[in-house]
Parts: C-alpha cells; structure tokens; sequence
C-alpha cells in the first residue's frame, strides 16, 4: 500500500471543523436576513403610513368641505355630521368651532359652550383659530 505525503486527518475532526464554520454561519444569517427585511419592510411601512396620512388628510378634508357646504344651506344636522367625522379623522380647533357653531345653530347651547371651550383649548395648543373666531368662541362662553 502506498502512503500519501499529506497527512490524514481523523474525518470527525474535518467534520466538527466543518459544522463549527457552518453552525456560525448559519447562525449570523437568519441576523442578516432579519436586519435586511426589517429595514426594508420598516421603509415601505413609513411609505405605507404616509400614503395612508396623506388618505386621511383628504378624507378629513373632503368631510370639512362637505360640512361647509351644508352650513352654506343651513342644514345643520347634516353640517354637524360631517364636521364631527372630520374631526374623528383629524381633528383641528376650527373643526370643533365648527361643531359648536352647528350645536349652536340647533338650540343645543350646552353642546355649543363645550364645544366652544374645547376649540379655545386647542387653539391654545396649536394656535389654529383666527381672531374673528377666537372672539365669537369667547363671546359664546360668556352668554
């Protein structure tokens, strides 16, 4: 029998040598993987989530135009509705001016006085009613 030059390692050795490089391997790449999609899923979700702000935006738009429109012919049960769904998508203080406006319009003088002091609180957060309106609010809650 001929003998070769190289020596000859035990196989088990070759073999635990072998699953240790690919035990290690294998286990850095489900990390890897994980990583890759998270930042890739986390984009499309922050593009999902403005997509959806953006949707949202004009649904609370289309329903604050709506509401105008109704206020426009005095129906303002179907003018309250819109505004309060608005509201319920994005609310903004001239939103819930509008609703006290509304309650107001329909004898509901209670609903009005909250929904006028609600308005001045967060207008007192974000400052979004004019003066004109900051004044009749005021006025409002004084009567």
């Amino acid at each position: 029998m001929m003998r070769s030059s190289r020596p000859v390692l035990p196989a088990r050795t070759h073999t635990v040598q072998f699953t240790w490089n690919m035990g290690r391997s294998a286990t850095r790449l489900p990390w890897i993987l994980a990583v890759f999609l998270a930042l890739g899923h986390g984009s499309a979700r922050a593009e999902a989530s403005a997509s959806s702000d953006d949707s949202a935006l004009r649904s609370a738009d289309a329903a604050f135009r709506e509401g105008t429109e109704h206020v426009k012919l005095a129906r303002w049960s179907k003018a309250l509705a819109a505004f309060e769904r608005a509201q319920g998508i994005k609310p903004h203080a001239l939103t819930t001016f509008n609703i006290a406006s509304c309650h107001r319009a329909m004898g509901h003088y209670a609903k009005a006085r909250l929904q006028f002091r609600q308005a001045l609180l967060e207008h007192a957060k974000r400052a979004q009613l004019s003066d004109d309106e900051l004044k009749e609010a005021r006025t409002n809650l004084e009567e």
